[in-house]
Parts: C-alpha cells; sequence; structure tokens
C-alpha cells in the first residue's frame, strides 16, 4: 500500500490523524531525472503523471493542477490547481554579496515519484510538489536551487539532501505564485512542525537561518551580547571582592556562562564566523545560568537548586 492508500485507509477508520502521515521523497529517482533533464531539446508540451490515486496535470503554462481519485471509483476529484510566475525573482549571495536575480522559469521535465508526488525540474531549481489533505492545498515539499544539482547527485544515502535553506530564507518573503501565496515560507513552517523532518535536517537549518541574518543585524546583535556580558562580569567581580569565599564554594560560578558567549562573540565579530560547537556551547551555559535564576523562587527554587548541586556533585 503506497502512501495515499494508507491515508485513505486511515481516513476510513476514523483516524483523525491520518494527515500527518507523509514519506519522504525519495533520491534514485530524481537523481535519474537529473541525469536525464540536460538531454531534453524538445519544448515542454505538458503531460499528464497518473498514479494509483493521486493525478499530477502539468502545462507547458507553468499551471499545476491535482486530482485526488475517489473511492470505490474512477473518478478523479479535483484537489488544487496553482500557477507559477513567469518570472523567478530571487535574491543570493554570491562572494560573500546578496545580489538579486531573475530568471524565466522554463519547465524542463516532470517525473512521478513512488509516493506519487511530483518532481518537477526547470530553470528555476528543482521542485517537488506534493498534496497535504490538511489544507487541501498543492504544497511544495522540496526546493533545491539550480546550482545545487550536484549536490543530490553527489550526496551519500538514499535520503535528499537538505532542501536550499539558505536560499529558502533569504527569499522566503517572495511570491512565485499568482495567488501571492509565499511557497518557500509554508515549506519552511512545514519543515518546523515535521519532527522527523527537522530531525533530519535541523542543524542544516538552524545554520541557514543564523547566516539568513544581515551582517547588519548579526553584528548588532553580537556587540549587544558582549555589552551585556561584560555588564554581568562586573557583577560577578564585585560579588567576589564583596564576599570572595562564598564566590569560590558556589558551583555555579564555574560554568563559564556569560564568558564563553562573550568570548565567542568577540571571535565571531572579528572574523564574520564562528564554529557551530562554540555556538552551541554557549546556548547551553546560557541556559544553565537560566536555571540558576530559579534557586530565587521560594516553591521550587531551592528543590531545583539541590537537585541540580546533588546530580554536578555526583558527576564531578
Amino acid at each position: 500500500m503506497d502512501v495515499y492508500g494508507l491515508k485513505r485507509f486511515l481516513k476510513n477508520n476514523g483516524s483523525k490523524d491520518y494527515n500527518r502521515i507523509r514519506a519522504l521523497p525519495s533520491k534514485s529517482k530524481i537523481v535519474k531525472s537529473l541525469q536525464k533533464y540536460k538531454d531534453v531539446i524538445t519544448k515542454y508540451i505538458g503531460s499528464e503523471y497518473v498514479g494509483s490515486l493521486l493525478k499530477w496535470e502539468v502545462s507547458n503554462e507553468r499551471v499545476i493542477q491535482a486530482l485526488l481519485k475517489e473511492f470505490n471509483s474512477d473518478t478523479w476529484e479535483s484537489i488544487d490547481c496553482v500557477k507559477l510566475n513567469y518570472k523567478f525573482i530571487c535574491k543570493r549571495f554570491e562572494n560573500g554579496k546578496l545580489i538579486d536575480d531573475t530568471t524565466n522559469i522554463i519547465i524542463y521535465k516532470c517525473d512521478l515519484l513512488n509516493n506519487e508526488d511530483l518532481v518537477m525540474i526547470t530553470s528555476a531549481g528543482l521542485f517537488i510538489w506534493s498534496i497535504w489533505q490538511k489544507y487541501k492545498k498543492i504544497r511544495l515539499r522540496y526546493y533545491m536551487h539550480w546550482r545545487g544539482f550536484g549536490c543530490i547527485i553527489n550526496y551519500e544515502g538514499n535520503l535528499l539532501p537538505a532542501p536550499d535553506f539558505d536560499f529558502l530564507i533569504i527569499n522566503n518573503k517572495q511570491s512565485y505564485m499568482e495567488d501571492n501565496r509565499y511557497i518557500f515560507e509554508e515549506l519552511m513552517n512545514d519543515y518546523i512542525d515535521d519532527n522527523i523532518l527537522m530531525k533530519l535536517y535541523g542543524k542544516d537549518f538552524l545554520i541557514a537561518t543564523i547566516n539568513g541574518l544581515s551582517n547588519y543585524t548579526q553584528n548588532l546583535l553580537l556587540i549587544a551580547t558582549i555589552i551585556l556580558g561584560f555588564l554581568h562580569l562586573i557583577f560577578e567581580i564585585r560579588q567576589f571582592i564583596y564576599s570572595p569565599l562564598f564566590w569560590i564554594f558556589d558551583i555555579w560560578n564555574y560554568f563559564g556562562a556569560i564568558l564563553f558567549p562573550v568570548l565567542t562573540s568577540i571571535d565571531w565579530l572579528q572574523f564574520s564566523t564562528t564554529s557551530i560547537w562554540a555556538v552551541t556551547i554557549s546556548i547551553l551555559l546560557l541556559e544553565l545560568k537560566f536555571i540558576t535564576f530559579f534557586r530565587a523562587i521560594e516553591f521550587s527554587g531551592t528543590h531545583w537548586a539541590m537537585v541540580i548541586d546533588q546530580q554536578l556533585m555526583q558527576v564531578i
């Protein structure tokens, strides 16, 4: 039974969560399509791609229609119809600079995947379309800019590499459909809501989110972190001068929860990049420092601090 057959089975058996079952895109057939699309020299004239329960109709005017086969019938019910804009206006980084780019969308090739998603190779990149019955709409399931086609072909493993998150984040407020839907923003929201996809691509999404900040905004945040960090260190120094023994014997002061993020921010500000492990440790230390503030809460803070102190003593 394929994914849509399973959805229909669960739907007719009273399950309310059947819409959450969505198979990941297949890689092998996409790679074959990418390897063959350059051999296509004739103009795309449109075609139908028929599965067991889902049918796609694509025209040379960039119109995509999805039809679902009705239960115990040969009748096809139209689910949604979308049309891509002819102009694909986007921003992208080149040699560290953000530039504007415009491409006319030309469809080269389409294929039906094993899970009945539709893969579309165009001059603007690779699109994988799916039907998410929760919204009763055609949803973009995967996107890779044409510059990343080689990454898909050379990627090890059976799954696809992470989508082009850098490109998606920069252009998430661009509308590429005639009904002004923000398909890239929808795609990222779908990934955030899907636990399986976030486990697979969450790290890539985090890196792209950090990279997506403008240099000006990023530098402001780093400078604010450094200033606030030094202010906090001043209070730590005052506490040490006032009661050095109390400060030394308080195990919470040995985390470096403020100093390490400050040093990481300085390094990031100086070299315009920093290690992912440094960012991760900084966040962890700040979270631990935040936990220490629960000690000031009368009802649970003292108990919470005692539990953490006990665990730390066992580790040490």
